[in-house]
């Protein structure tokens, strides 16, 4: 029988030292109890090219970041900024 929370662990705590280990400058919370983990990315640099898209429209930091690591890295992460409204703080 599988022990899913020793197994979701393991993983998360790979994670983690992947991103201790990475070469990136950035802080993060490790959470107690999921796999998602929530990273600063405000020193990191991003290439001008991912900052606007095809249309001349320009995108939002995390979401740049995360098509750089994607094109550049072959690493998949999900940019919080979809989640929430910045024209709304309270929101």
């Amino acid at each position: 029988m599988v022990d899913y929370p020793k197994k979701l662990e393991e993983l998360r705590n790979l994670l983690v030292h992947q991103l201790i280990s990475s070469k990136f400058d950035i802080d993060f919370w490790v959470p107690q109890g999921s796999n998602f983990i929530i990273a600063d990315i405000s020193r990191c640099d991003v290439n001008e090219k991912y900052l606007i898209d095809e249309h001349g429209n320009k995108r939002t930091k995390d979401y740049a970041f995360s098509l750089q690591l994607l094109y550049e890295e072959g690493v998949s992460v999900i940019p919080c900024s979809p989640f929430y409204d910045e024209s709304n703080p309270d929101k």
